[in-house]
C-alpha cells in the first residue's frame, strides 16, 4: 500500500499529460476530425440553449410573488439533474462556449447542511492545520463554484459524459475544502513526507490519505477520490489544451477568481457567471482577512526554497493582482 501511495501522484500527471496532448482545436486535426468537432460544437450550442430555456421557463412559472424560501426552493428544482462531466481545459475557452448568465442567487440556496455534516471530517482537518483566512478560502471557493453551476454551466451536451448533481457536488465541496491543506506551517505538514513537493502535489497526497482513512466505500468511490485528488494537484495550472473534469475546472477558476478577482482572466468574463452581489454575499459569510497577504508572502517563501514548485509559472502579474484585491464584489 505505501508503494501504491507513492505512486498515485505520478500516474495522474502522466494521466493528464496524456489527455492534454490530445487534438483540442481544429488547428491539430485532421480534415475529418474538424468535420465533427464543428458539429459536436453546434450541437453543444443547441443543447445549451434548450437547457437554459427550460430552466427559465421554470423559474418564470414558478417565482412570481413567491416567498424568499419558496423562491430558493424553486431555484433548486430548476437545475439540470445533471452536468457535463468534461469540460475543455482553457478556461476563456469554456468560459466563452457556455451560455453563461450570471445570476444573484442566495447563499442560503447555494448551502447544503448534508453534506457539511457528511464530510465534517475535512472541514475540522483544515481548522485544524490551517489558518481562519486560508479556510474561508476554500469555502468561498466551494460557494463561488456552485455559484458558476448556477449560471447556465453546460449540460447534456451531446456526446458528452453527465455527472449527476449530488455527484458533481460533493466533488466540488472535497477538492475545494481540502485544496490548500498543505498551505500551512502546522507541525503534521511540515513533517509529512511530501513536504519536499510543491505544496499542490502534498495536498492531493495528504487529501489523498484523508479520504481512504475516512471516507472510502459507499460515501465515496475510487473515481471520486480520483477526481478530487487530481483537481486539487493541477489546481493552480492553467492548460492551452485538452478536456477537464467539471470538479477540476472549478477549483481552478474558484481559486483564482477569490484571490485576484473579476480581472482573473479576460474582463468581463467572469461578470457572465459569478453575480456580484452573490459574490459580497459569500464574502460577508466567509470574511477575507488577511488572505491577500498571508498567500503573497507564503507563496513567495514557497518560490524561494523550491524554484522549481508549481506556481513558479503563473504570469509575473499575479502577486501584484492579489495584492490589489481589497474585495472581491468591487475588483475589476
Amino acid at each position: 500500500m505505501p508503494e501504491i501511495v507513492a505512486l498515485y501522484p505520478l500516474l495522474i500527471i502522466l494521466v493528464v499529460a496524456h489527455e492534454n496532448a490530445k487534438p483540442e482545436n481544429a488547428n491539430d486535426m485532421s480534415l475529418s476530425q474538424s468535420i465533427r468537432f464543428a458539429s459536436v460544437q453546434a450541437a453543444s450550442s443547441e443543447a445549451q440553449n434548450s437547457v437554459e430555456e427550460s430552466r427559465a421557463d421554470c423559474l418564470a412559472a414558478n417565482v412570481d410573488n413567491g416567498s424568499q424560501g419558496e423562491i430558493i426552493e424553486t431555484e433548486q428544482q430548476c437545475q439540470p439533474e445533471t452536468f457535463d462531466a468534461f469540460v475543455p481545459s482553457t478556461i476563456t475557452d469554456l468560459l466563452s462556449r457556455a451560455n453563461f448568465k450570471a445570476r444573484y442567487i442566495p447563499l442560503s440556496s447555494l448551502r447544503s447542511i448534508d453534506f457539511e455534516k457528511q464530510f465534517k471530517p475535512s472541514y475540522d482537518l483544515m481548522q485544524t492545520v490551517d489558518s481562519d483566512a486560508v479556510v474561508n478560502h476554500c469555502l468561498r471557493c466551494y460557494y463561488f463554484s456552485l455559484l458558476i453551476l448556477h449560471s447556465g454551466f453546460p449540460s447534456n451536451t451531446p456526446g458528452v459524459r453527465q455527472i449527476t448533481r449530488e455527484e458533481l457536488f460533493k466533488r466540488v465541496f472535497l477538492t475545494s475544502i481540502l485544496h490548500d491543506v498543505a498551505l500551512s506551517h502546522h507541525e503534521s505538514i511540515l513533517n509529512h513526507p511530501a513536504h519536499g513537493m510543491s505544496f499542490e502535489l502534498q495536498s492531493g497526497i495528504m487529501a489523498y490519505e484523508h479520504l481512504l482513512e475516512k471516507y472510502l466505500g459507499p460515501s465515496l468511490s475510487s473515481s471520486d477520490v480520483g477526481d478530487v485528488v487530481q483537481g486539487i494537484m493541477l489546481h493552480t495550472t492553467q492548460f492551452s489544451n485538452g478536456t477537464s473534469s467539471t470538479a477540476n475546472i472549478l477549483i481552478t477558476i474558484s481559486a483564482y477568481f477569490d484571490l485576484s478577482g473579476y480581472g482573473a482572466w479576460n474582463p468581463g468574463v467572469l461578470d457572465n457567471v459569478l453575480h456580484r452581489d452573490s459574490v459580497k454575499e459569500i464574502e460577508a459569510a466567509f470574511p477575507r482577512g488577511n488572505v491577500g497577504g498571508e498567500f503573497v508572502h507564503d507563496l513567495t517563501e514557497m518560490l524561494e526554497e523550491k524554484p522549481n514548485c508549481s506556481i513558479c509559472r503563473v504570469p509575473p502579474s499575479f502577486f501584484e493582482k492579489v495584492k490589489a484585491v481589497k474585495t472581491l464584489a468591487d475588483s475589476h
